[in-house]
């Protein structure tokens, strides 16, 4: 099916379950998805019903990358966990990809990382804690997520991942970098392809820049397989050039 009627049928099976959505249409492509969303979950025996109008907007690329969503009745604010484009923050990137990959339509979509995210925000508003967690802002938090993501714990490590993801680099026949003794691909090959299939080379080099600066703020010492290691940092630099930040870390530094 081409991507119009993909869309049609992944937006039909959604108002099967949420009947106030409508689709807008631009020219002979379907952009957008809005409409009223109710929903009753229960969490720790606390039961939350509520609802909220929301745009769910459809990128070019879809289903192979998933949507985004705005919340239109300027219920939840800007503070609480939305990005700079005023879309809602459903999680870190990658765990977003990672989720919508499982099932990529709109049904799933919803279930699965905006009716979440709209309880999370109504227990906050009841109780001042989000019910699930969350991560940490920035470099922390990204580090948080690959941690959780990879089942380790020790930063030095997930920067060893971090190297082979921002160097588009893998090589399954290499020891896995966890330290179990066996061949990547029998260890941690299968989770890194499936990152590597959802986000693109560009993304594990912001996430390495934002981690740097991180561990810089925190005053630790920057670990030394990525001091040593000449490409990474030219990617570095050539990214941060693309953005016009090259002045905004010394890279050349051993503490960025």
């Amino acid at each position: 099916m081409d991507k119009q009627t993909v869309i049609q049928v992944h937006f039909k099976d959604l108002q099967k379950i949420h009947p106030d959505f409508e689709i807008n249409v631009k020219g002979k492509e379907f952009f957008s998805i809005q409409g009223s969303i109710n929903f009753s979950v229960e969490y720790n025996e606390i039961s939350i019903a509520d609802g909220f109008r929301i745009k769910i907007l459809i990128p070019e690329n879809y289903p192979d990358k998933p949507p985004s969503v705005q919340e239109i009745n300027g219920r939840i604010p800007g503070t609480f966990h939305t990005n700079g484009d005023g879309t809602l923050c459903l999680g870190p990137p990658l765990e977003v990809g990672l989720v919508f990959a499982e099932e990529p339509n709109l049904v799933a979509f919803v279930t699965k990382l905006v009716i979440p995210y709209l309880f999370s925000f109504c227990y906050w508003e009841k109780f001042g804690e989000m019910p699930f967690g969350e991560y940490s802002h920035g470099g922390k938090g990204i580090l948080e997520h690959y941690k959780k993501l990879l089942n380790i714990s020790d930063e030095i490590v997930i920067f060893d991942f971090l190297r082979i993801l921002a160097k588009n680099n893998y090589k399954g026949h290499h020891a896995c970098p966890c330290g179990s003794g066996n061949k990547l691909r029998h260890c941690h090959g299968r989770i890194i392809m499936e990152i590597i299939n959802i986000q693109n080379q560009e993304n594990f080099i912001f996430d390495i820049i934002n981690s740097l600066s991180y561990i810089k703020n925190t005053g630790k010492e920057i670990p030394g397989q990525i001091v040593q290691d000449k490409l990474l940092f030219k990617l570095i630099k050539k990214t941060l050039r693309k953005l016009n930040l090259n002045d905004h870390e010394q890279l050349s530094q051993k503490r960025i």
